[in-house]
């Protein structure tokens, strides 16, 4: 999480504690070299890692070719923004709402959807059901790296389903215990797991999910029948209320 965002949560009281449940690892071999080189005009991404490397290998093959990208707000969009020489066509929050939006505007027929080799099939699903030619090209492998973390938590912050995947190898999720979830795809695969609460972030972003666990923690502390002052509790460092990511 980004160093401003967690200055924000301590000041609200809460302690961040980070770990990377999964790490990513570029697979750009011959075939999907070849694969990037001849991509048509309309891209789809719905993973801010698989921009990075479409990134980095448009710089290194020199490469200025023109794209119209559908892509997902928040984190993805930011790195999609900062393509050369490529327009965002449309975005959405999650892969279901984003394949409802092409179908809808009919604008492309066929795209390539640069991605993960570990994802979710909703989108590809839907727009094939859709009768929309999509070609999967996937860029980057996912390794899980999950531990026990305990439950000494408030809560718990899940930016991805592989996260979620890894999470659920290595600990029990304690009873009751929220989730904040980047959007409906990584609910979705928490739903998998459990019907614990899981809070879904306004958009894809990691500022929405700071507010989101920030919101709902006031609303429970405001809601309490005592004779505390409304708001979240400002401890002292060394006792704040912890978050796990």
């Amino acid at each position: 999480m980004k160093p401003a965002l967690i200055r924000i949560a301590e000041s609200a009281g809460f302690a961040v504690l980070q770990h990377d449940f999964i790490k990513t690892v570029s697979i750009v071999d011959e075939n999907a070299t070849h694969a990037l080189s001849t991509v048509g005009e309309w891209l789809v991404f719905t993973s801010k890692q698989a921009v990075k490397i479409y990134s980095a290998f448009r710089k290194s093959a020199s490469l200025n070719n023109p794209h119209k990208i559908y892509c997902l707000q928040g984190e993805t969009m930011k790195a999609v923004s900062k393509l050369v020489n490529c327009e965002i066509a449309g975005v959405a929050n999650d892969a279901a709402s984003l394949s409802t939006l092409i179908v809808q505007e009919g604008r492309a027929n066929s795209l390539s959807f640069i991605c993960g080799k570990m994802r979710r099939n909703d989108l590809s699903t839907a727009l094939r059901a859709a009768g929309v030619t999509i070609k999967e090209i996937p860029v980057y492998d996912t390794v899980y790296n999950g531990k026990p973390i305990g439950d000494s938590y408030k809560g718990l912050l899940f930016f991805s389903p592989s996260a979620v995947e890894s999470y659920f190898q290595t600990n029990i999720l304690p009873v009751a215990l929220p989730s904040f979830c980047i959007g409906n795809t990584t609910a979705a695969s928490f739903r998998e797991h459990s019907n614990n609460p899981v809070i879904v972030a306004v958009e894809p972003s990691q500022e929405a999910m700071v507010e989101a666990f920030i919101k709902y923690f006031s609303n429970l502390e405001n809601n309490k029948p005592n004779d505390r002052t409304p708001g979240i509790d400002r401890r002292g460092k060394g006792n704040r209320d912890r978050l796990a990511k």
